[in-house]
């Protein structure tokens, strides 16, 4: 975990040679912040 100055955390996930895994995944926001979840086309972010 990334703690960037602010409080905001920060998560970065490198699974480039790994294969498909679970992964569970709470975010709480509150009104007027943003949370984005970036990634290549594709790779489920939607899911």
């Amino acid at each position: 975990m990334h703690h960037p100055q602010g409080g905001h955390t920060g998560l970065e996930v490198d699974l480039a040679q790994a294969g498909p895994i679970p992964l569970k995944a709470r975010f709480a926001c509150r009104p007027g912040e943003l949370l984005a979840l970036v990634g290549p086309s594709g790779s489920g972010k939607s899911t």
